[in-house]
């Protein structure tokens, strides 16, 4: 639960003129959002001592998400009456305007080598994933983005420093 508090201010001329103003609010409602749960499972497995090959799966029920007693204010015009709030009892959260959620998935594989010197210890990653977005594509599917990640560090007593790339892509039709 959360409150929303929303204030509009509408200018109608291109010099900040108070006489050329109008405020909308505040409108202040109790807001209800249904934030969708998720569920995960992974596992590892060390080989060997520097070696570290890894998988997990995730999904995240976005089909639920829901927002309720949202509500917009709408633009003012000049010489018109305040508009009243515009209520909503309940959208897809988080898109607001998307008539179909998917739940989304994403698979990872990964593997990790550590090149262990005498002081120091430098981890060498790669890794593969999947990502199922949660919007409709123009088929009326999830699009499916693909990606991999490579990325490295330095380990000098308790200290690591890490850097990664990660790239992921799609080329999907867009509803509109």
């Amino acid at each position: 639960d959360l409150d929303l508090r929303r204030e509009r201010t509408d200018y109608f001329s291109e010099m900040v003129d108070p006489a050329q103003t109008t405020t909308n609010g505040p409108v202040v409602a109790p807001v209800r959002l249904d934030f969708p749960g998720a569920v995960g499972l992974g596992a590892s497995w060390r080989p060997r001592s520097a070696l570290t090959v890894s998988a997990d799966y995730t999904r995240t029920f976005w089909s639920d998400g829901r927002i309720r007693n949202f509500f917009i204010l709408p633009a003012r015009q000049p010489g018109q009456d305040r508009p009243a709030a515009q209520p909503f009892d309940e959208l897809p959260y988080p898109t607001l305007d998307d008539e179909r959620q998917f739940d989304t998935t994403q698979l990872r594989l990964g593997v990790e080598y550590v090149v262990i010197g005498s002081r120091v210890k430098v981890p060498l990653r790669a890794g593969v994933f999947t990502d199922r977005q949660y919007f409709e594509d123009g088929n009326g599917r999830a699009p499916q983005f693909i990606g991999f990640s490579v990325g490295s560090g330095i380990v000098l007593g308790p200290v690591l420093v890490d850097l990664a790339y990660v790239r992921e892509q799609n080329t999907y039709l867009d509803p509109d």
